[in-house]
């Protein structure tokens, strides 16, 4: 089971996608450029592209003589990304295998856009988000397997972070055990059958979806309904 991060965004421009997929077409990558954008697939509603960055990679060792040496080489940054219409101004950004750092990546991209635009991190309420797949009939034996929650208050001064492990249910069982109210789902882990195949999710109040690669165009559905509806 092949597992990939995942980040969504909601890029706000008044740049029609012809004109995104042109001006990212002029800065496709070359060997000799620092970065650079090609065009994997084109539609009239979404574009995929790749995103190249070369950069250097500075380490150091010691040799035989107890004597440091600096080793330079060259590596490259690979971002494969798309974008889809969301409505007249609006888009959905989905980055596959999302690194921990993008933001040369959005710099980048801001400048070969040459135009104002505006990009937020999609952030959705998991539970509702999860309720709305338990409710998909192409999804069986849906189990929440782990979940972290925090805020929990322990004291008018004290507040506790709770994991839970369930061979079904860790939400349900966490209900059952602590009746309290106000706490934040930090993380949930859940695993079920889409299709006919076993597949895994992880959801993070970071806005960080981690996946089976067979749920990346289920996902980007959802997540585009749940963005049209804002």
């Amino acid at each position: 089971m092949t597992i990939q991060r995942s980040k969504w965004y909601q890029l706000r421009t008044k740049l029609s996608l012809t004109d995104i997929s042109g001006r990212l077409r002029d800065y496709s990558y070359e060997q000799s450029d620092p970065f650079g954008f090609d065009l994997i697939r084109i539609s009239d509603s979404s574009i995929s592209i790749r995103y190249s960055e070369k950069f250097m990679h500075v380490d150091s060792f010691l040799n035989v003589y107890g004597e440091e040496v600096i080793s330079e080489t060259v590596r490259y940054k690979i971002i494969n990304f798309s974008i889809s219409i969301v409505d007249e101004d609006r888009y959905l950004i989905h980055i596959e295998s999302s690194p921990r750092s993008i933001l040369d990546f959005f710099y980048n991209f801001k400048m070969v856009l040459n135009t104002d635009i505006s990009l937020n991190l999609v952030s959705i309420k998991i539970l509702d988000f999860l309720e709305s797949l338990k409710d998909r009939d192409d999804i069986k034996q849906f189990k929440i397997k782990k979940a972290i929650f925090s805020g929990i208050t322990v004291t008018p001064k004290s507040k506790a972070k709770i994991e839970i492990s369930s061979s079904q249910n860790a939400l349900l069982d966490f209900e059952k055990k602590y009746h309290v109210n106000g706490y934040v789902v930090d993380k949930i882990n859940c695993h079920f059958r889409f299709n006919g195949e076993d597949v895994s999710l992880e959801l993070r109040k970071t806005g960080t979806f981690s996946h089976s690669k067979k749920l990346t165009s289920l996902l980007n559905n959802e997540i585009w309904v749940a963005v049209k509806s804002l």
